[in-house]
């Protein structure tokens, strides 16, 4: 059951998550990208284009199964996450920083919001294809997700699709994230930001305080 403000997840729950010897150094993040072979292993990439509030910031993730050197068991390791802001807020220095990123690392699918990224994504659709880029909508279909091929979006439910990232963070088993020194203070936090209610229809949300921000956990 949630209260109005109940919090999803825990600071500690979270950092569960985030792997000591994981961080993105670029001599690490350069090794990786050699030990992950080009192409080898499926990454993706997912993008939340700022828009919203006064706060907001596009936020750029990269992620893939890799398997862990201990257990040797997959897990979807987001290794790479990047907010632009102050000078790089400049959307157009952002469109083309995440095309050269897409670039070196191959990426095999582009998830990217939908509502906050009409110009971006159509340029990304050029440069990629429109197979490549996946576009999604937060609503409140009866689907979790529907396909509508004449806009070329998903439409997703929100609640259950927050709801479903919440659970795999709060399990720790399927997830992966850099050290929390790298990781939570900047993104960490914006998954901690997010708040749970109870609406009048007895359906659960998800919100957050407008002066705040919640874009990492959206890309």
């Amino acid at each position: 059951s949630y209260d109005s403000g109940d919090k999803p997840i825990t600071r500690y729950e979270l950092e569960q998550n985030c792997v000591p010897t994981l961080t993105m150094d670029d001599n690490y993040l350069n090794q990786l990208h050699e030990n992950i072979g080009f192409g080898q292993i499926p990454l993706y990439a997912g993008i939340d284009w700022s828009g919203g509030s006064e706060v907001s910031k596009t936020v750029f993730c990269i992620g893939g199964y890799i398997r862990d050197s201990r257990s040797h068991k997959p897990y979807f390791t987001i290794f790479y996450i990047k907010r632009f802001d102050g000078t790089e807020s400049d959307p157009r220095y952002q469109l083309e920083f995440i095309k050269k990123m897409i670039y070196k690392w191959n990426i095999k699918i582009i998830g990217a919001d939908y509502g906050g990224g009409l110009w971006p994504n159509t340029e990304l659709k050029k440069e990629f294809g429109m197979t490549k880029v996946m576009t999604y909508q937060y609503a409140n279909p009866k689907k979790k997700a529907t396909f509508q091929g004449a806009l070329g979006r998903w439409v997703v439910h929100r609640s259950e699709v927050m709801s479903d990232i919440f659970t795999a963070l709060k399990s720790g088993a399927f997830f992966r994230f850099p050290r929390k020194e790298e990781f939570m203070e900047t993104y960490g936090k914006d998954i901690l930001n997010i708040s749970s209610e109870v609406n009048q229809k007895g359906m659960l949300v998800y919100n957050r305080n407008l002066a705040q921000t919640d874009d990492a956990f959206h890309s």
